[in-house]
């Protein structure tokens, strides 16, 4: 026999089984939509905070400024202008001062050319007070309670003229007609005078 007839079955070369299924497709899955992140959300709690800080900021300029501009503009008008009807009022003396400078820090204030004079119906006006400068400082803790008290007080050039009269009056005696500051015991009372007040280290 040839060596083809020895070989029944060919040259067939006989090797594993192999597995020729295809694998079953996995089922399609609904993707979420992605969700948002959250990375921004402290941003703009910082934002949000930061402008929190710029308006108080700004608050706080604006106080400042109001209460600068009452205090440097509206209280030396209010000297001016305000201030000598309300002594001509109360006391019958004219007021007048060229000049008014306030701080409103430290409390000081500043008249230059102070004059004061006599105001009565029967008689001419006449100047009995005059001072180039007058500068007071006031306490504020006294001012919060609704007294006015000087710490200090600084005169320049203060001139009084006081006159006699015939009738043995002065000039300015008009001014404590009808008042009895003296007690009893002789002592001034301060109650009874036209306004409180205190004046300390008067120089």
């Amino acid at each position: 026999m040839s060596e083809n007839s020895s070989d029944l079955f060919g040259s067939i070369s006989i090797s594993p089984e192999q597995n020729t299924t295809q694998p079953e497709p996995e089922p399609e899955t609904k993707q979420s939509p992605p969700r948002k992140k959250q990375t921004k959300l402290p941003q703009r709690q910082k934002k949000t905070s930061g402008r929190g800080k710029v308006k108080w900021l700004v608050l706080l300029i604006l106080l400042v400024s109001a209460y600068s501009a009452a205090g440097f503009l509206l209280v030396p008008y209010l000297v001016k202008n305000v201030l000598p009807d309300y002594v001509e009022s109360r006391l019958q003396v004219g007021f007048s001062v060229d000049k008014a400078i306030f701080n409103p820090f430290n409390f000081d204030l500043e008249l230059h050319n102070l004059e004061l004079e006599t105001i009565t119906a029967d008689k001419p006006s006449t100047q009995f007070l005059t001072a180039q400068m007058l500068e007071v400082d006031f306490d504020l803790l006294s001012l919060l309670r609704g007294d006015l008290v000087c710490s200090s007080m600084s005169v320049d050039g203060l001139k009084m003229m006081l006159s006699r009269e015939q009738n043995k009056q002065y000039n300015i005696s008009y001014l404590f007609k009808g008042k009895s500051p003296k007690n009893q015991t002789g002592i001034i009372d301060f109650a009874e005078l036209p306004f409180l007040f205190s004046l300390n280290n008067i120089n």
